[in-house]
C-alpha cells in the first residue's frame, strides 16, 4: 500500500481460512490493521478449519478435516508467517497423513493421502 494513512476501511466477510488470509495478506503489505474488519457469523473464528474442546472429558476436536496439499503454495507460505509461540507457526500444526481411511455413509472407505492441518496435535 503506497498511502500508508489511509482512511480506506476494508471489511472482510467470514472469519475461515479465506477471509483471515486476506487480513494477513493486507497487513503484510503495510494496510493499517485498526482498518481491516472481519465479520463472522459465528461466535469463533476459523471457519470448518477451526478447532475445540469436545466432550466429556474435553477433548481437542475438528469440526472438519482440512486437506492441505504440496501444491497450496500460496496457504503454505501463509501459515509459515503466522506465529503460534516464538518458535512455532500455524505450518508446524501440519500432519503428515500417508494412509488415512474415513468412512463413508454408504458403507464404502474413502483414502486419504497427503497432509492434514490440525490446530492441536495429539501426541
Amino acid at each position: 500500500m503506497s498511502n500508508k494513512n489511509s482512511t480506506i476501511t476494508v471489511a472482510i466477510l467470514g472469519g475461515g481460512i479465506g477471509g483471515l488470509s486476506c487480513a494477513h495478506v493486507l497487513v503484510r503489505q503495510g494496510f493499517p490493521g485498526n482498518q481491516i474488519h472481519i465479520f463472522e457469523r459465528n461466535g469463533d473464528i476459523g471457519g470448518q478449519a477451526r478447532s475445540a474442546w469436545m466432550g466429556s472429558p474435553s477433548l481437542p476436536g475438528e469440526y472438519c478435516c482440512r486437506i492441505v496439499g504440496a501444491n497450496y503454495n500460496t496457504l503454505r507460505q501463509i501459515m509459515r508467517e503466522i506465529p503460534t509461540t516464538a518458535s512455532k507457526t500455524v505450518h508446524d500444526n501440519l500432519v503428515d497423513v500417508d494412509d488415512y481411511l474415513l468412512p463413508k455413509a454408504n458403507g464404502e472407505t474413502l483414502r486419504i493421502n497427503g497432509t492434514v492441518l490440525r490446530a492441536h496435535k495429539c501426541e
